[in-house]
Order: C-alpha cells, then sequence, then structure tokens
C-alpha cells in the first residue's frame, strides 16, 4: 500500500535552503564552495523545470520504490567498497553532524541530477544526449570549484549511461539510491 503522495522535489529544495542557510556553520571552510554548488543545482532545477514546463517531482513513497531505492545502494556499495579499500580509507563509521549533512547533500545531489537528466532530459533528448549534457555541467561545476578533470568528466558521462539503465528498470528512486552511494563515496564518506 502506498504512502501519502508527497512532493520530493519541494521536501529536497528544503533540505537544500537549509544547508545553504547553514553552510558556514556545516561545512565550515568548504562553505563558499558548497553554496556555489548549491546555487548551481537550483538553477539547473528550475531552468529545466521552466524549460519543458514540468513542475516538481511527486511520487508516493511506496514500499515498492523504497525497496528499489535501497538495493541500488547496496549493489552499488558493493561495487565501490573494494575501490575504498584500494584507495586506503578505514572501515571504521564515525557518526557525525557533518556526515549527517554530507548525506544530505549528497542525496539532494543524486535526487536533482536524477530528476533532471534520468526523469526529464532523457526523454526529450535522448540517452547520448543525456550522457553529452551530464558531463558538460559536470565540467562547469568542476571549473567554477576549481579544477577540471576530464578524466572524471569521461567516467561520470559512462555513469549516465549505467545510471539511465537503472532508472529504466527501478524508477527515479533506484537510480537515485545508486547515484546517492556514488556521490557518498566520492564526497569520501566511508561505505562501511
Amino acid at each position: 500500500m502506498p504512502l501519502p503522495k508527497i512532493t520530493l522535489g519541494l521536501i529536497v529544495l528544503f533540505i537544500m535552503l537549509f544547508l545553504y542557510i547553514n553552510a558556514d556553520l556545516v561545512y565550515g571552510i568548504y562553505a563558499e564552495q558548497v553554496k556555489t554548488v548549491m546555487v548551481a543545482y537550483f538553477l539547473l532545477l528550475a531552468v529545466v523545470l521552466a524549460s519543458f514546463g514540468v513542475g516538481l517531482p511527486s511520487m508516493s513513497l511506496s514500499i515498492y520504490e523504497i525497496k528499489n531505492f535501497a538495493l541500488m545502494f547496496i549493489l552499488t556499495s558493493l561495487v565501490l567498497i573494494p575501490l575504498q579499500f584500494m584507495q586506503g580509507l578505514s572501515a571504521e563509521v564515525a557518526i557525525t553532524t557533518a556526515l549527517g549533512f554530507g548525506l544530505f547533500h549528497a542525496f539532494v545531489k543524486a535526487f536533482i541530477e536524477e530528476t533532471v537528466w534520468a526523469d526529464i532530459l532523457k526523454k526529450r533528448i535522448g540517452r547520448y544526449g543525456s550522457a553529452i549534457t551530464f558531463g558538460l555541467f559536470h565540467l562547469a561545476v568542476t571549473y567554477t570549484t576549481g579544477g577540471i578533470n576530464f578524466i572524471a568528466i569521461g567516467i561520470l558521462m559512462i555513469l549516465r549511461f549505467i545510471w539511465d539503465f537503472i532508472y529504466d528498470r527501478y524508477g527515479v528512486m533506484g537510480s537515485t539510491g545508486s547515484h546517492f552511494c556514488y556521490n557518498a563515496f566520492v564526497m569520501g564518506m566511508k561505505l562501511i
């Protein structure tokens, strides 16, 4: 039985606003960089929604969608855990306030990207257009935050194809679960 219909997009925007307002407290010396990224994501969402006349995504969070989110998070973590050890990260998990806010940030970015690229753009510009614009967006974000890594951009374009594949089979919550796990890993959070 599905839970009541909620506008998950609106909840994500409130989380973004909270993190933006409290960025100095939450992110310390990284506050300005994080705020720049949040503004880029807000503008991305606003421009895409306005351009295509689409409203904020709303969905009934059913057990099926929650299961897809968890399943794809777990499967992605199983792929990333060996990489974690190769990078020399410890297997210890420290539960801190910063970790909690970092997880919020990782989820917000994943949800917005999956909404924009899998749920909206892929349907309008196709898989290749979606992957190319995904790479270009990250090129712009990395440029504004201090560095460009073309290898990482190429990997992200490949990941866009993988997340589109997951989206086709497990929906937006499945692709968001996988993307969220990847974001947490890239942000240096320990997966085990």
